[in-house]
């Protein structure tokens, strides 16, 4: 019997779980994978425009700089020039003067140049180690986003495929022991029933008990009531005098007529004031 069950869930494990979980576990990877590299592609062209525009900006700059520099230069040898060319086309003024202005510009515009070089150079010196180490940082970054991203993946697969599994071997368990969870389950809602009833019949049961008390006090309180109020009077025909005492209780309640037809009334052989159980009857002659 085991046998053929196992064969059976060996069946459908193949025929219906198997199809059914490799196309699951396809879509999900296609889907993962799909979002992977969505992902990397933006994160890519997100850093990589970033750093195109830091280097837009930073070579902006650079080429401001250069310009400014160039400008300045230009402005002092176009000086210098116009100076040289106002020297030999009018031949005249203080040559010496002219010389010493002449070589206070070429000096002047010497020492800017070299000073700009270096600026130039401590710039670039500087921008090269910075840019080198963005690019380490954004690497390193992009690596460790995409480690606990395969991570998270890796994780949520290995989940997925143990509470699978679980919920298999689950429906496989409950189905090779389907008749004895059927019989638990039916013995189970059986004592609850069983359980319902007896708790009902008791509370019944409580319930009359204490409506007969009850009534019963009822009923004797009235008896003695009508008795003190009507002593000599049967108290079942109340137009007879009493002249029987019922024994045991002796209670002095009847007439001839009521006591001879006592066994007619509704409890049987019972006192009409206390309830008890009438033995014999006593006539009394007054």
């Amino acid at each position: 019997m085991f046998g053929l069950l196992s064969i059976i869930a060996s069946a459908i494990d193949a025929a219906l779980l198997q199809p059914i979980a490799a196309t699951i576990e396809t879509i999900a990877a296609a889907v993962y994978y799909f979002f992977a590299v969505s992902w990397l592609i933006g994160y890519c062209l997100v850093q990589t425009a970033g750093f195109i525009w830091k280097l837009l900006c930073d070579g902006f700059q650079l080429a401001t700089i250069v310009g400014i520099e160039c400008r300045l230069y230009y402005v002092e040898l176009r000086n210098v020039i116009c100076d040289v060319y106002d020297y030999i086309y009018h031949g005249t003024g203080d040559g010496i003067q002219l010389a010493d202005n002449i070589s206070r510009g070429i000096g002047l515009f010497v020492s800017n140049l070299l000073i700009g070089l270096g600026n130039l150079t401590l710039w670039l010196l500087m921008l090269v180690p910075y840019t080198v180490l963005a690019l380490l940082d954004y690497v390193i970054l992009l690596l460790e986003h995409l480690g606990h991203y395969l991570l998270g993946i890796g994780t949520y697969i290995l989940l997925n495929i143990f509470r699978l599994s679980i919920g298999i071997a689950v429906l496989l368990v409950l189905y090779m022991f389907r008749r004895y969870v059927y019989l638990c389950v039916l013995m189970l809602f059986y004592k609850l029933h069983s359980q319902l009833s007896q708790t009902w019949q008791w509370a019944w049961m409580f319930l009359e008990r204490k409506c007969s008390w009850l009534l019963h006090k009822f009923e004797v309180n009235e008896a003695t009531h009508t008795a003190s109020s009507r002593s000599d009077c049967c108290v079942v025909c109340i137009e007879r005098k009493r002249n029987i005492v019922l024994l045991p209780c002796r209670h002095l309640c009847l007439c001839k007529e009521c006591s001879q037809q006592l066994h007619r009334y509704e409890g049987g052989n019972r006192c009409p004031m206390c309830r008890d159980y009438v033995e014999s009857v006593l006539p009394i002659y007054s």
